[in-house]
């Protein structure tokens, strides 16, 4: 088996399990009821917020572009 098949096989695990799934979740929810509850004036909180949103969604879309990958290379 190879490498990219492999990794594929990882992250799609690792994207199904349920501890991920819930601690992703958690963590997305906290930040935008952070967020959402900042002050118009607390530009460096939000900005801070935003960023790591985009670091978790990031991250889920990294594992997503893994099982893609092996995918097309099982394809080949």
């Amino acid at each position: 088996m190879s490498k990219v098949i492999e990794d594929a096989e990882h992250a799609k695990n690792i994207l199904a399990d349920e501890i991920f799934q819930r601690i992703f979740t958690s963590l997305e929810e906290r930040l935008k009821a952070t967020w959402k509850m900042t002050e118009p004036q607390d530009n460096e909180k939000r900005e801070q917020l935003y960023y790591e949103l985009k670091a978790l969604d990031s991250i889920q879309k990294k594992l997503v572009g893994y099982v893609e990958n092996g995918i097309i290379e099982m394809k080949r």
